[in-house]
């Protein structure tokens, strides 16, 4: 474990693509246009390892186990990307490739992988079984949308499509709006959040408007891409900034229906955005908090957050969801980390609640949800 620690800090140097560490594996890309032949790895089916997104900017974490695990680890220079099981799909298993940038396995047998997936064409459909000890690898290529409504489609169920032949620029457009307008209410709660780097610069806006920048860029970008490639890109880039349950993150990726995966991203924001326009209404922004540090993509969620707001910590795969009640948001110095003090209720049998301090902004960000008002 000792020597997990300085591996899993390392990561945080990570942000470039030119970093030591990527250039250290030579098979490159999670953009799949071709088949290849890629080991495949089933995350826990837990909070705490959230599934990746195709095109997100942010830093995926694994610490497999099982010996057979460690084997993949060891050999992950070899192939440079691995393949994160997200669903079984209609006839094959689905899942996302990850490009790896660090890669370890302690004397203890403990492994690691830092990751990435950056390309919007991440999404693959899982072939022919090239490897089966001891562990498993497969032949795996990309896989499209379609415009095609199915019946049984994995997000039909959600019933976030109303019209029999839906507008997938329509979709798109509404989609589109409600996040930026999302992102300028957390821009007001939360102006200075991310207004300062780690390292005390002060910086020309908060992380809220630089997300909203970064989606308006994406929106406008010109390239020679086909309709499909540009809705599936954006969509997916809409899912990564909203901090979806996993369920529903889930079902994003199996969909093959931009204008569902829109749809659906629509429906989660609705009602984060009229708590949010009524925190604003309510004069919640008159007084700036004090700077604070915090990673790229911000939740949204934590601009909901204030004293009293309900939320649940994902605390263990044996204890569950824990809700509670947010407190205070810490600060040292002039400054806010990031951390809060939640409030949990008492658990069945016990009197008293517990007040516990928890880092909301770092890589657990998955591990946390607001509870309906």
């Amino acid at each position: 474990m000792a020597r997990l620690l300085p591996l899993i800090a390392a990561a945080y140097a990570l942000d470039r693509p030119t970093s030591r560490f990527q250039n250290a594996f030579g098979n490159r890309g999670s953009s799949v246009r071709r088949k290849r032949t890629l080991p495949v790895y089933r995350p826990p089916d837990s909070p705490a390892t959230p599934l990746p997104v195709p095109g997100s900017s942010r830093t995926l974490r694994y610490q497999p186990e099982g010996a057979a695990n460690a084997q993949l680890v060891r050999d992950l220079q070899q192939y440079g990307a691995l393949v994160v099981v997200i669903g079984d799909g209609e006839d094959e298993p689905i899942g996302c490739v990850v490009d790896v940038r660090l890669a370890e396995v302690s004397d203890e047998g403990q492994a690691a992988v830092v990751a990435s997936c950056t390309s919007s064409n991440a999404r693959v459909s899982l072939g022919r079984v090239a490897k089966a000890f001891p562990y498993t690898a497969r032949e795996a290529s990309t896989l499209e949308d379609t415009d095609f409504l199915y019946a049984d489609d994995v997000l039909a169920a959600y019933d976030v499509i109303e019209e029999d032949e839906p507008s997938t620029s329509k979709a798109r457009n509404d989609c589109v709006d409600l996040l930026e307008a999302t992102l300028e209410l957390c821009d007001k709660l939360r102006p200075t959040l991310g207004a300062i780097d780690p390292f005390g610069t002060e910086l020309n806006e908060g992380e809220y408007a630089r997300m909203k920048r970064r989606l308006l860029e994406a929106v406008s970008k010109d390239d020679d891409e086909a309709d499909e490639e540009r809705d599936r890109r954006l969509s997916f880039l809409c899912l990564s900034l909203v901090d979806a349950p996993d369920e529903l993150r889930r079902r994003c990726l199996a969909t093959r229906s931009a204008a569902r995966r829109y749809a659906a991203v629509q429906r989660f924001l609705r009602p984060l955005h009229r708590e949010l326009s009524a925190a604003c209404a309510l004069g919640a922004s008159s007084t700036p908090p004090p700077p604070c540090p915090c990673p790229v993509d911000a939740p949204l969620a934590f601009a909901a957050l204030r004293p009293g707001r309900r939320l649940a910590y994902w605390w263990s795969d044996a204890a569950g969801w824990c809700p509670g009640e947010c407190g205070v948001l810490w600060r040292t110095g002039d400054t806010e980390d990031g951390s809060v003090e939640v409030k949990f209720d008492a658990a069945p049998g016990e009197s008293g609640s517990v007040a516990q301090r928890l880092e909301l902004l770092g890589a657990d960000r998955g591990r946390w949800k607001l509870l309906p008002l």
